[in-house]
């Protein structure tokens, strides 16, 4: 849905799980598809347990990152940026 709705990003909470696992099979999947230009956005309490786990996905591409109790606020701005980003609309 998220290409055929011409998204800009897509955001992604896990509770649990392998997130690296995860999100590179969400990447693979938006490439293929033709939307590797989508930004995705990782949140949820298996991104926060570690500091590894941040740091592969963020080679990886995905932004925010963000654990419990992050307010909406923080997240909220987070994508507007990347999406100012991506639509040059903003410096980086």
């Amino acid at each position: 849905a998220a290409i055929e709705e011409d998204v800009d990003a897509v955001a992604v909470s896990l509770l649990d799980g392998q997130p690296v696992t995860v999100f590179t099979g969400i990447l693979e999947e938006l490439r293929k598809r033709g939307g590797g230009d989508i930004c995705v956005i990782g949140g949820g309490t298996a991104i926060a347990d570690t500091d590894e786990i941040k740091s592969q996905l963020e080679k990886m591409g995905i932004t925010g990152l963000y654990g419990p109790g992050t307010s909406l606020g923080v997240i909220v701005n987070h994508v507007v940026e990347v999406v100012k980003r991506k639509r040059n609309l903003t410096a980086p």
